[in-house]
Parts: structure tokens; sequence; C-alpha cells
């Protein structure tokens, strides 16, 4: 199953990594204004009335097991998994201070405050992110 990325500010970090592939952005007319052309780059777009926009982005984050809240940026970005490394290869990089700043989250569930989270991380300058597997 793909990732959601959801937040014009976030779907643009997103969009500028290129390990990131079968990218579809699903927006309404006015999120689209947010990007530019160049943002918008090997992204196969689909443009969604309000409505139904919100009817298809909580059947997709439900489908996935979180509890949906309305999307009031009006876009969503569908796009391949992200690898994750493992705990060896952080230790690894770690040691050799490669990685300096790191983060674990437990139990984050609501999508905006994740958000918010990431968006002060990378402000920040954050190197790894430590999340919970959803089993």
């Amino acid at each position: 199953m793909n990732d959601l990325i959801i937040g014009i500010h976030s779907i643009k970090a997103c969009l500028e990594n290129r390990k990131r592939t079968e990218r579809i952005l699903y927006a309404t007319s006015d999120a689209l204004k947010e990007f530019s052309k160049k943002d918008l780059e090997n992204t196969k777009i689909e443009k969604l009335h309000p409505s139904k926009f919100q009817i298809m982005a909580k059947k997709k984050v439900e489908d996935r097991g979180f509890r949906y809240q309305r999307i009031p940026s009006g876009c969503l970005l569908e796009t391949s998994r992200f690898e994750f490394e493992t705990f060896d290869k952080l230790y690894s990089e770690v040691r050799d201070k490669k990685i300096k700043k790191i983060i674990a989250l437990d139990r984050v569930t609501d999508i905006h405050n994740a958000g918010a989270i990431l968006r002060t991380a990378s402000f920040y300058g954050v190197d790894a992110l430590i999340i919970g597997a959803k089993m």
C-alpha cells in the first residue's frame, strides 16, 4: 500500500525526494494553485471538486486504519512507500556521527499533530525519526 502525504508543505517536501516514485496528487483547483509547474514534474494529477476530494480522502485515510479528519489544504499525495532503515544502520550512523539528532514518536495518531512535529523537526535539522510500526 502506498504512503499518503497530507498538507501543502509536506507534499512539496516529498515531491523534492526523487526516491519517491508513482506519485499521484489528488487536489482541488484551489490547492493546485499552491504548486508550481516544477513542483509537479513526474506527478500524475487528479483534480477533484472539494466535496469529492473529502470523500476520497476519507476513504484513503480510513483504509489505512487512521481516524479521518477533514483535510483543509484540499490536497493529498499518494506515493510509493518510503524505505525504512534498520536499527543496525541507525546505530552505525550514530556511532560514525553521521546522525546527531533523533526524534522518537510513539502513538501519534492525529495527522495534523504528526505534520506539525515533522515540520518542526525539519526546521531544527533532525537527522532521523523513529516511529512505531502499526501492526
